[in-house]
C-alpha cells in the first residue's frame, strides 16, 4: 500500500513496521473535523508467488495448495476472534476490524487487521526504566493476565516487544498470535521467545498459566536489571556470545537467580517468586501477584482510562506462531504443537530473527520418576498409550562378534562397508527401527506394526493401525513411518504441515525433526515438509544423498562419496560439516551434529555446553545418535557409550550388552537388543521408557 492510499475510508499515513511476512501502517480518517488514528496490519497469503511454485514442485496440485492457504486464513481469523474476545480491558491491545479477500487470479488471500495505535515500550524504555515503572508495568499486565485467566487463555509470548504504552501511561499486552486456550496446552510446546520462556515450555513439558507468570517476571527482571537477563554482565559491559549462552544455560538448568540490580528488596522478592524455576513455587495466578505488587509502599494507583481511546502509536506485535503459515516468524526456535493464531513480524522481529538463537542449555535437572512431570492442576494429565500385546514370531538374529574387531553388526542397517582404511563405499541407508523423541518412543515390530509408549496429547502414538512399516522416526509430538512400498505415514501434530507426507513416493529413509520432516528418495534426492523459517527444508537441490537426519532447526544429508551437506540454523556451528570426509553415518541433534567415520571414529560440531560433542576418543563405533543434549554411540561389540547431559540418567548405558541399534531422545535413550527386546534409561515422563515388555522388535537386518 502506498502513502495516501485509502482503505475502507481510512488513509495510509506511513509504514510503521515491516517484517518478513507483512507490513504495519499508520492510518487515519476524518471524523467531523477530528482525526482518528489506527494501525493496519496487512498480510498476504502466500507472502510471494515463489511459495506456490515451491509447493507445485513438491507435488501439490492447485486444489490442495488452495486448501492449505484457506487453513492459514482460518488461523489468522481465529487470532482476530481471540483478541476481540478480550475487548473491555484497558491493558490489552484492542483489535477492531478484520477484512479478507481472495487474491485476484492467484491462490491465496489478502488480509487487513485494524488495531489501536500505541507506542512500543522498547522505543521509550529510557523514560520507563525505573523501579516504579516496573511496578506499574507489572500491575497493568497482571490485570491483563487476570482477564486471560478468566477466559482460559495462555498468552505464551510475553516479552518487551509485545508490551505497549498509551498516552495515559497504561501498559498494554499485545500479540496473541501464539496464545491458545489452556484446555489445549496439555501437549507441551516450545512456543514463545527464548530469553523470557518458562523452563517447562522450553523443555516441551505440559504447562498452564504459570508460564505467563514466569515470562512476566522475566520482563520485570529485565527492567530492574538494566535491560539484562539473569547472570549477564551489567552495562556498560557488553556481553559476549559465550556469556549470553552461559547465562541462558544456567537459567534453564534451574540455578537460583541472583536478585536484579535495582528495586526494593520486596519488589525483588516478588520478581524472583514470579521467576521461580518450578511452577508450584510461583504465584498461583495473576491476581495473587497483583495483590503483592499493589501492597508495595511505592505502588501507584492504577490510571483509569476507557478501554478504547485515541492512543498514539503501535508498531504491533512481534509474533511467533504455532500455525503452519508461511508467515511464521522464527523468533522462537522450537515449536511443534498445533495451536490457533497467526501473526506478522514487525520490524523488531526481523532483528530478533537474524540474531543467533539463545543458547541451547542442558536439560532440566529433575529426579527420575515413573510419573508424568508436574503440571498445573487445571491442565488434565495425559495417560500413557496402551500397547497391544506383542506377537510372537520366529525370526533371524544378528550375529554379534564380541571378541573385539569391527564386525558387520549394523551393515544391513547402515548399508556401509567399514573399511578401517581407505574411502567409504555407501549405498542407501534405511531409517532405524526404533526411535526416541521428547515424550514418546516408537519401534517397528517384526510383523510391520508399530509399538509406541509415552505422551499422546497430539495423537503421536496413534499408530496401532499402521501395517507394513519398515522404519520409524519420532519427532516432537509426532511419529513418521516408512512403508515397504516407499510411501510414508505420519501421526501427531501437524501445526506446520510436518505431517503432510501422504503424497511422498519412492522413499527409502525418513527423519522427523522438531517441526519439519525429511524424506530420502530412492534416486538420492531429498524432500522436506514443515516449518522452514531458517531454511531447514531447503534441500531440493541435494543429490546423491544416502542418509538424512533432521534436528531441531537443521537438516543434514550424507552424500554417496562420504561428504556431508547441511541446511538450516547454524547458530552454534551445527552445520559446519563441509570439511568432513569419509563419513558413513550422520545424526542431527538439538544444536549439534555427529558424524561417524568409516574407520569407526566419530566427529561432532555445534553447541557443546553439556559435553555432547566430546566424542573424539571414541573408536570401534558402528552407529551414532544425537539427542537434544547428549550423544550415544554403539560399539561393534554390542556395547554402548554416551556423553553429554546426564541429569536424568540418559547416559547410563555402560551396562548394556548385545545392542544392535540406539536412539537418543530429549532426556532418554533407548537401545534394541539382538533378541528383539528393548531397554531404556533416563526420564520416564508419561511412560516413554516403559518398553520393557516390548518383544519381537524388527532388527536392522530385517529392514526392507
Amino acid at each position: 500500500m502506498e502513502t495516501g492510499e485509502s482503505w475502507k475510508g481510512w488513509k495510509v499515513v506511513q509504514v510503521i513496521g515491516r517484517g518478513s511476512f507483512g507490513t504495519v501502517y499508520e492510518i487515519e480518517r476524518d471524523m467531523l473535523g477530528m482525526t482518528e488514528k489506527a494501525a493496519l496490519k496487512h498480510i498476504t497469503i502466500p507472502r510471494d508467488d515463489g511459495e506456490t511454485e515451491e509447493l507445485l514442485g513438491d507435488g501439490y496440485d492447485m486444489a490442495s495448495i488452495s486448501q492449505r492457504y484457506d487453513k492459514y486464513l482460518k488461523d489468522i481469523v481465529r487470532e482476530y476472534a481471540l483478541m476481540a474476545s478480550l475487548k473491555g480491558s484497558a491493558n490489552i491491545v484492542i483489535c477492531d476490524d478484520v477484512e479478507y479477500s481472495p487474491r485476484k487470479g492467484k491462490p491465496g488471500w489478502e488480509i487487513f487487521i485494524r488495531m489501536e495505535l500505541l507506542t512500543p515500550i522498547l522505543r521509550v524504555m529510557d523514560q520507563y526504566g525505573r523501579p516504579e515503572d516496573a511496578v506499574r508495568m507489572g500491575t497493568d499486565l497482571c490485570r491483563a493476565l487476570e482477564l486471560c485467566g478468566r477466559k482460559h487463555i495462555v498468552h505464551r509470548d510475553i516479552k518487551p516487544q509485545n508490551i505497549f504504552v498509551s498516552p495515559q501511561e497504561q501498559y498494554k499486552l499485545g500479540d496473541f498470535g501464539v496464545a491458545k486456550v489452556a484446555d489445549h496446552t496439555t501437549a507441551g510446546t516450545r512456543v514463545g521467545t527464548f530469553r523470557y520462556m518458562a523452563p517447562e515450555v522450553y523443555y516441551g513439558r505440559p504447562y498452564g498459566a504459570s508460564a505467563d507468570i514466569y515470562s512476566l517476571g522475566m520482563v520485570l527482571y529485565w527492567v530492574l536489571n538494566r535491560r539484562r537477563g539473569p547472570f549477564a554482565p551489567l552495562p556498560p559491559e557488553v556481553p559476549t556470545a559465550r556469556q549470553e549462552e552461559d547465562a541462558q544455560a544456567r537459567r534453564l538448568r534451574g540455578e537460583p537467580l541472583p536478585p536484579p540490580a535495582d528495586g526494593s528488596e520486596e519488589l525483588k522478592r516478588i520478581v524472583l517468586r514470579a521467576c521461580a524455576y518450578a511452577p508450584e513455587d510461583r504465584y498461583r495466578d495473576a491476581g495473587e501477584m497483583l495483590a503483592d505488587l499493589q501492597a508495595l509502599p511505592d505502588a501507584e494507583p492504577a490510571v483509569s482510562a476507557p478501554a478504547y481511546g485515541d492512543e498514539t502509536v503501535e508498531v504491533e506485535e512481534t509474533v511467533v506462531q504455532p500455525s503452519p503459515s508461511p508467515m511464521a516468524a522464527e523468533t522462537v526456535y522450537m515449536d511443534m504443537d498445533p495451536g490457533p493464531g497467526t501473526g506478522m513480524a514487525a520490524a523488531e522481529t526481523v532483528l530478533e530473527e537474524k540474531a543467533p538463537p539463545a543458547p541451547a542449555p542442558a536439560p532440566t535437572p529433575q529426579p527420575v520418576s515413573p510419573q508424568p512431570v508436574s503440571q498445573p492442576a487445571s491442565v488434565p494429565r495425559p495417560q500413557p498409550v496402551p500397547q497391544p500385546a506383542p506377537k510372537k514370531k520366529k525370526r533371524g538374529r544378528v550375529a554379534l562378534v564380541l571378541a573385539g574387531v569391527a564386525v558387520v553388526l549394523l551393515a544391513a542397517a547402515l548399508r556401509v562397508a567399514f573399511t578401517l582404511r581407505g574411502s567409504v563405499q555407501l549405498d542407501m541407508q534405511p531409517s532405524t527401527t526404533i526411535s526416541a523423541g521428547s515424550f514418546h518412543t516408537a519401534a517397528v515390530r517384526a510383523d510391520g506394526t508399530v509399538a509406541a509408549a509415552g505422551y499422546n496429547g497430539a495423537g503421536q502414538c496413534d499408530v496401532s493401525d499402521w501395517t507394513d512399516i519398515v522404519a520409524v522416526s519420532v519427532g516432537s509430538f509426532r511419529t513418521v513411518g516408512l512403508r515397504s512400498d516407499g510411501k510414508v505415514v505420519a501421526a501427531g501434530s501437524n501445526a506446520y504441515g510436518q505431517c503432510d507426507v501422504g503424497n511422498w513416493r519412492k522413499i527409502v529413509a525418513v527423519s522427523a525433526g522438531t517441526k519439519h520432516t525429511v524424506g530420502l528418495r530412492k534416486n538420492g534426492t531429498v524432500v522436506a515438509v514443515g516449518y522452514n523459517g531458517v531454511g531447514q527444508c531447503d534441500v531440493s537441490g541435494w543429490a546423491d544423498i544416502v542418509a538424512v537426519s533432521a534436528g531441531w532447526n537443521h537438516t543434514v544429508g550424507l552424500r554417496k562419496d562420504g561428504t556431508v551437506v547441511a541446511a538450516g540454523s547454524n547458530a552454534y556451528g551445527q552445520c559446519d560439516v563441509s570439511s568432513w570426509r569419509d563419513i558413513a553415518a550422520v545424526s542431527a541433534g538439538g544444536y549439534h551434529t555427529v558424524g561417524l567415520r568409516s574407520d569407526g571414529t566419530v566427529v561432532a560440531v555445534g553447541y557443546n555446553g553439556a559435553g555432547q560433542c566430546d566424542v573424539d576418543s571414541w573408536t570401534g563405533i558402528v552407529a551414532v545418535s544425537a539427542g537434544d543434549f547428549h550423544t550415544v554411540g554403539l560399539r561393534s561389540d554390542g556395547t554402548v557409550v554416551a556423553v553429554g547431559e546426564n541429569d536424568d540418567g540418559q547416559c547410563d548405558v555402560s551396562g548394556w550388552r548385545n545392542i544392535v541399534a540406539v536412539s537418543a531422545g530429549t532426556k532418554h535413550t533407548v537401545g534394541l537388543r539382538s533378541d528383539g527386546t528393548v531397554v531404556a534409561v533416563g526420564e520416564n515422563a508419561y511412560g516413554k521408557c516403559d518398553v520393557g515388555g516390548w518383544r519381537d522388535i524388527r532388527l536392522p537386518e530385517d529392514e526392507g
